[in-house]
């Protein structure tokens, strides 16, 4: 859902914003994305407006067909480029088949962030590598949830609303090409690993954004 007076991070616009309604999902940050979205259908928001978030089923985990993308056309972050993604989860279910990305590049393990399946943690790749390995978490089904990973310079952090669930200091980036930079959200560009639940408040910051600031998002 898209609120106009949400608090302003001074300095830190986002390169994509995303507004989910009834009538599709527009990018509204200015930069002009294209955004393609498969599958899902409309329900209830984090803000508990109708039809602005968006629901995928989560069948098929390797041929699945359900998702957000947000193209590239140079203004996404990759290579050693400092940044951070949020978004608003709702999950229905959390099986054990397969990790659950909630985002990822079009190459694979370039940037993404997914739950695993083993102990449902959060987990980041970046540089075709797991940086921040999953600790252990529980889930309340139909509860929503604020999550960001952020990169400053070599430092990675996942947080779970407000508080860190996860971190690594590494030189591993972001390698994706231009053309395969696109950001997939919940799924794999693959077709694998869906999630089965809601998304809301999807942004992208080509920037680190502090602990503080991070509850503003």
């Amino acid at each position: 859902s898209y609120i106009k007076n949400e608090p302003i991070i001074p300095a830190k616009s986002p390169a994509v914003d995303l507004d989910i309604n009834n009538n599709g999902v527009s990018e509204v940050s200015g930069n002009n994305h294209t955004v393609t979205v498969s599958g899902g259908s409309f329900s209830s928001g984090s803000d508990g407006a109708a039809g602005s978030a968006i629901e995928f089923d989560g069948v098929n985990d390797f041929q699945n067909t359900d998702y957000i993308r947000v193209d590239d056309s140079g203004a996404l972050p990759r290579g050693s480029d400092d940044f951070s993604i949020s978004l608003k989860i709702n999950f229905n279910s959390i099986d054990a088949i397969s990790d659950k990305v909630l985002f990822a590049t079009s190459q694979l393990d370039q940037c993404s962030l997914s739950v695993s399946r083993a102990n449902k943690g959060l987990m980041f790749f970046s540089g075709g590598n797991n940086i921040i390995a999953p600790t252990s978490l529980s889930w309340n089904m139909g509860q929503w949830y604020d999550i960001a990973v952020t990169k400053v310079g070599n430092d990675y952090t996942i947080y779970r609303d407000g508080v860190v669930t996860g971190s690594a200091n590494s030189s591993q980036t972001n390698g994706s090409s231009l053309a395969n930079n696109d950001f997939t959200f919940g799924r794999r560009s693959d077709n694998a690993h869906p999630i089965h639940g809601k998304l809301d408040e999807i942004k992208i910051f080509k920037t680190g954004i502090s602990a503080t600031d991070i509850t503003h998002l």
